[in-house]
């Protein structure tokens, strides 16, 4: 009888270990298709708040999308490279000898600064797409939207970003 059940105890031990790790697996599947809905849900929401705000006729909208979203996947592009770069936990950078504090605080400027020549070039690229009273309405509607967002996402409503109260 010991010998059966010993010989039970490694299968089924396996077994739960199997339909442990899929559930893991599932639910990370799960998690990254609900935060992937989530970016695209919070950009709609960007669009639309930014097309409202700047109150952008269809032949406005037009023109300026292409150009607002290429800055935007340049953006995101130097963003990656910076954060690939850079990949290391906060308390990392109390580890760090002076000669790296010092590098990695120049390439925190000079990104920075590849972040605001892109934000020119914005800027410079909006002209004659919208104008210059829109171009700066561009830059507050921006902003605003980040701090809709950052308190929508602390009170742990970030899918409303853009709605108004009365309607949830």
């Amino acid at each position: 009888m010991k010998k059966t059940v010993e010989k039970l105890v490694v299968p089924i031990l396996v077994l739960l270990f199997t339909i442990f790790a899929l559930n893991l697996i599932a639910q990370d599947k799960e998690q990254h298709r609900n935060m992937q809905q989530n970016k695209e849900r919070i950009e709609a929401q960007k669009v639309a708040f930014i097309t409202n705000r700047l109150d952008l006729s269809s032949a406005e909208a037009e023109r300026f999308w292409p150009v607002y979203n290429d800055f935007k996947d340049e953006l995101k592009a130097k963003q990656k490279t910076w954060r690939n770069k850079h990949d290391f936990k906060p308390n990392d950078i109390y580890e760090m000898s002076d000669t790296d504090a010092e590098e990695f605080a120049k390439d925190q400027l000079n990104h920075e600064q590849e972040i605001l020549n892109l934000r020119k070039g914005l800027i410079t690229n909006m002209k004659g797409v919208i104008s210059a009273q829109k171009i700066v309405m561009l830059l507050e509607a921006e902003k605003e939207f980040r701090v809709e967002l950052m308190r929508k996402i602390s009170h742990g409503r970030s899918t409303g970003v853009g709605r108004s109260e009365d309607r949830r």
